[in-house]
């Protein structure tokens, strides 16, 4: 049997939960974040599509339990338990069978590790096709913290309206969702060469699948799952992203091409697609793991 565990505090509220069944427009964020995101979501859909797996509040005495960042865990492992931890943020238990990353790089250097794409951002609206040609507003959609300092100043905004006639925003998570009259992404956390290995792509994803040309910094999960030049720009100063922004706005096949290969990459992260990935997952690809490690 597979179990998802999550501890009862981390339920989420009753207004939440209404939002996940009737498929309103919510954001990933808060205290529980993680419990909520990577086990009750997923647990909630995969039994919305009939796979067979069960919600526990108490930890398990035997079978797959996946649980959300396990290093965590507080309760001695029974023998009859195969750990999957969900190792979002930190490196896994070190009695997990296997552990689940967001990060196709770290999966390549975590031993019994496996690559899980995070679910796209819920009811993303795509950018409207009315605004056709139109490059006039640059946002940032996260958490303000994740954004490179450069980024948020005003003499960085009046430069952009000054010099490119480009209006650049910081969207807080009450409009993580909406990209209708966004006409590009910037999501540079530093202009560092760090890898941040347990940060997932999803700004990328969410920026292909609302038909949204995206700028990165040196993220390895960016580096990993696109391809830079052709279907996201990297920029490694406020330069760069000057630079990438005006050509942008100046070269219309430039910016249209790397919308399309933006695209085609979206159509193996859409939610449909990650609830294959993880339908497989849990009737396949943990079972054969977990029988070959007994």
């Amino acid at each position: 049997m597979v179990f998802f565990y999550l501890p009862e505090h981390s339920f989420p509220s009753d207004p939440l939960e209404k939002m996940w069944r009737e498929e309103l427009p919510f954001q990933f964020r808060g205290p529980n974040i993680g419990d909520q995101a990577w086990v009750y979501y997923t647990w909630h859909l995969l039994t919305r599509a009939g796979v067979r797996c069960q919600l526990t509040t108490q930890f398990p005495s035997h079978g797959i339990v996946l649980m959300w960042n396990a290093a965590l865990l507080k309760e001695p492992l029974s023998p009859d338990v195969f750990l999957v931890d969900i190792a979002t943020y930190l490196y896994p238990h070190p009695k997990a069978g296997c552990c689940l990353v967001q990060n196709r790089a770290l999966a390549q250097q975590l031993p019994n590790s496996l690559f899980v794409p995070h679910w796209p951002q819920p009811s993303l609206q795509p950018r409207e096709l009315k605004r056709s040609t139109r490059f006039e507003n640059i946002c940032f959609l996260g958490e303000f913290a994740n954004c490179a300092p450069e980024l948020q100043s005003e003499e960085w905004f009046e430069k952009l309206r000054h010099e490119l006639g480009l209006f650049f925003e910081l969207r807080g998570h009450d409009q993580w969702h909406n990209y209708r009259d966004v006409d590009a992404v910037v999501a540079v956390r530093s202009f560092s060469k760090e890898e941040y290995l347990f940060k997932p792509p999803t700004k990328l994803y969410n920026a292909w699948l609302a038909g949204v040309p995206f700028i990165g910094g040196f993220d390895s999960a960016f580096a990993a799952d696109g391809i830079a030049g052709k279907n996201y720009l990297v920029a490694q100063s406020q330069q760069d992203v000057f630079d990438h922004l005006k050509h942008l706005k100046e070269d219309l096949s430039f910016r249209t091409n790397l919308i399309d290969h933006g695209l085609q990459a979206s159509k193996y992260i859409t939610k449909e697609a990650t609830l294959r990935f993880w339908k497989k997952l849990v009737e396949e690809t943990l079972p054969t793991i977990a029988s070959g490690r007994k």
